[in-house]
């Protein structure tokens, strides 16, 4: 193997050169390369007439051919993800383009090996300090339209769905991940049903790509154009699980919704979809919940329960806010699977969870409730879990435009705070 890929570096011993899509020039051995890959065996010794030319013009970039002809005289994949490119961003789409050519020349030893190291590098990176949070996104929209690709569009769509903020928004890098999406990749997005309790981040970065400077884009679209895509993918996102501040503030102002669609939202926070719980001494678990009515078996005497996904100490988990209506009890419960779904089966994590704090519950609901004095029974860190716990909707001031030919007019809204 060594021998082979020491004599590449030798023209004289080399009788093909691959030229890439942007010009960069790869010697390579008309023999191995046709050995190893029966379309490269057609296109260099077959009939074809790429088999009497020395200059072979590819449809891949010269990075995407070394690391192929490397395969070809090795059987094996650097993984060094900078051998693909001069930055994060080159490197993590050459990276898809060679799992793309791996598969085009039947090179499936290598698209499996060049995928897993894809893959893992962008796992990598979400581990550390964000920096290049925004390539996972860049890396997820290459793929996402080469049907050969769904392995890597998979696997790249479950980073997104695990840390959804960091690779659209990239906090604390000078790119965001969302800029890189065409709109058809962004339409996916929005539709996934495994992103849709995180509303808040996919709003901003709907907005964010939006709003985006035009020569800064993927994707070649009139800025109407652009605002109208918007505005249906907004239309996607379950608006009720945005925090009340945001909708009155951000969502109202950005002109993708109308107020009627805020109200709609805010009302329906008030009749029980959705729980905000702020003031959190563990504040991982601070945040909008979803009401979910797909729990098999449900205990008796509980009378809703709210949910979210999320991470502690590093590991992901699933949080919970139960009401238990027959003791008058809250509950705050950290699911070690973090499936997506509460399970109360007494085989399931449940019995396993290792943070968990309850309060007695004044009557009714009117308002915020209040849960200052919390009875620890597992690992939850001071201070006390919550300051507030109850319907995300009380009392509502925002100006929003009139109906009518008055300019515009201030309205405050008490909504019901009553639960389903």
């Amino acid at each position: 193997g060594d021998d082979l890929l020491s004599s590449l570096e030798n023209p004289a011993l080399c009788d093909v050169t691959l030229v890439g899509s942007d010009g960069g020039r790869i010697h390579a051995i008309r023999s191995i390369l046709a050995a190893r890959s029966r379309v490269l065996e057609r296109m260099l010794v077959g009939p074809f007439r790429e088999a009497n030319q020395e200059d072979v013009a590819m449809d891949f970039p010269a990075a995407v051919l070394k690391a192929l002809v490397h395969f070809c005289c090795t059987d094996d994949f650097d993984p060094d993800m900078t051998r693909l490119g001069n930055n994060p961003l080159e490197q993590v789409r050459n990276g898809v383009k060679l799992c793309e050519a791996a598969h085009y020349y039947q090179l499936e030893k290598l698209g499996k090996k060049a995928g897993g190291v894809l893959v893992h590098w962008g796992r990598t990176l979400l581990q550390k300090e964000p920096a290049h949070d925004y390539v996972i996104c860049a890396g997820f929209d290459e793929s996402v339209e080469v049907p050969s690709l769904r392995g890597v569009y998979g696997a790249l769509g479950a980073l997104i769905r695990q840390r959804c903020d960091r690779c659209l928004l990239s906090p604390g890098c000078d790119l965001h991940g969302v800029t890189f999406l065409r709109s058809n990749t962004l339409w996916l997005l929005v539709n996934d049903p495994c992103l849709a309790g995180n509303a808040s981040s996919l709003f901003k970065a709907v907005k964010l790509w939006a709003e985006m400077d035009p020569d800064d884009a993927v994707e070649n679209i009139p800025p109407e154009r652009r605002t109208a895509i918007a505005k249906r993918c907004v239309s996607k996102i379950h608006l009720r699980l945005i925090p009340p501040a945001l909708l009155v503030g951000d969502v109202m102002k950005s002109g993708l919704v109308t107020a009627d669609v805020v109200i709609s939202a805010l009302s329906k926070q008030a009749q029980g979809g959705a729980l905000y719980v702020t003031g959190a001494g563990t504040a991982e678990i601070n945040g909008m919940y979803e009401q979910t009515f797909l729990i098999p078996d449900l205990p008796e005497g509980i009378d809703a329960v709210f949910q979210r996904s999320g991470k502690l100490d590093g590991e992901e988990v699933t949080f919970a806010v139960v009401c238990y209506s027959s003791v008058q009890r809250w509950y705050i419960l950290a699911f070690r699977e973090g499936s997506g779904r509460v399970n109360f089966d007494e085989s399931s994590s449940f019995r396993k969870f290792y943070w968990a704090c309850r309060v007695n519950r004044p009557g009714g609901l009117d308002g915020l409730v209040k849960t200052l004095k919390w009875d620890k029974f597992g690992h939850g860190k001071a201070p006390n879990p919550c300051i507030h716990i109850g319907p995300a909707m009380a009392s509502v001031e925002t100006v929003i435009p009139s109906r009518r030919k008055r300019p515009r007019e201030t309205a405050i809204y008490n909504l019901p705070t009553s639960w389903r």
